[in-house]
């Protein structure tokens, strides 16, 4: 169960967009939530320069640090005060993937919540460089925040019959049954090397086995929550996108790596392609 969420804002509006999603977990999951704001100085430091310059530029730098602290402090402690949940804001200076990576080490978070810069969509590759070193780099669950709405209705997790699948069907049972949400399951068909090739008879058969086993696993992760389990076909990570759009998914839950030949990688090449084009906000469990 998740007891504490680490959400990373500098108070641009994809990151307001992930406080808002923060909050509505921490309400749902009864969730402590930490916002932290981290002061990017992945730009040339003030040190760099000369001492005379160095010694303007120092103010000028603390100056910048303090107002950057002071809007986050208004603009996310305004949508906190009031939201009923338990909270924290915290500061840090430096580079802002290594930080969130750090504190959410320090603060044994359950999940880690950033915004998307980018709308989504299949054409489009817009994730954000804060966002994409995060999911790549993390050791926990990474939920990427996108085109969110005021309460999670709808909770799809895709599912291959992995250990990592189980994890995250069980996440998604946890988050879909706390917020009240529907759950779904989706399993792609993808043509496996152990699949008969004698007859399509003995083929059709062998994949709907396949996928029997692979949806009783589902139901059994899903604490025997009622859910809806569908098979589809196509590359898997369009699949996923195109059926999460057809059932207006809040939220699509994955794990990070399959049952493919690159399971071994920290993030998978399916789990990574979703959150890249997915028009909804995108969880990858660890």
């Amino acid at each position: 169960m998740v007891s504490t969420i680490l959400v990373a804002t500098d108070c641009s509006n994809h990151a307001v967009q992930a406080v808002k999603m923060a909050i509505n977990l921490g309400k749902a999951l009864h969730a402590r939530v930490l916002v932290l704001h981290v002061f990017d100085t992945s730009y040339p430091a003030p040190a760099e320069m000369g001492a005379w310059e160095w010694a303007i530029g120092q103010g000028a730098f603390t100056e910048m640090v303090a107002a950057e602290r002071e809007q986050v402090e208004k603009i996310a402690g305004g949508i906190l005060k009031d939201s009923g949940v338990n909270y924290k804001i915290l500061h840090a200076v430096g580079h802002p993937v290594q930080q969130i990576l750090d504190r959410a080490i320090q603060e044994n978070v359950d999940m880690i919540v950033v915004g998307s810069r980018g709308s989504g969509g299949w054409q489009a590759v817009l994730l954000g460089s804060v966002a994409d070193g995060v999911m790549h780099q993390a050791s926990r669950p990474v939920l990427v925040v996108r085109n969110p709405s005021d309460a999670i209705k709808v909770v799809l997790v895709a599912t291959d019959g992995s250990e990592c699948a189980h994890k995250a069907t069980a996440m998604a049972s946890d988050i879909a049954k706390a917020a009240s949400a529907e759950l779904y399951g989706v399993h792609v068909l993808v043509p496996s090397r152990n699949r008969p090739s004698s007859s399509t008879a003995e083929a059709e058969d062998f994949d709907n086995k396949v996928y029997e086993s692979i949806e009783c696993g589902f139901k059994a992760a899903a604490s025997n929550q009622e859910c809806h389990m569908e098979r589809v076909s196509g590359h898997p990570a369009q699949a996923i996108t195109q059926y999460a759009e057809k059932i207006g998914a809040d939220i699509v839950v994955l794990g990070s790596r399959g049952l493919g030949p690159f399971k071994s990688l920290l993030i998978g090449s399916v789990s990574d392609t979703v959150a890249h084009h997915s028009n909804s906000s995108v969880l990858i469990v660890r």
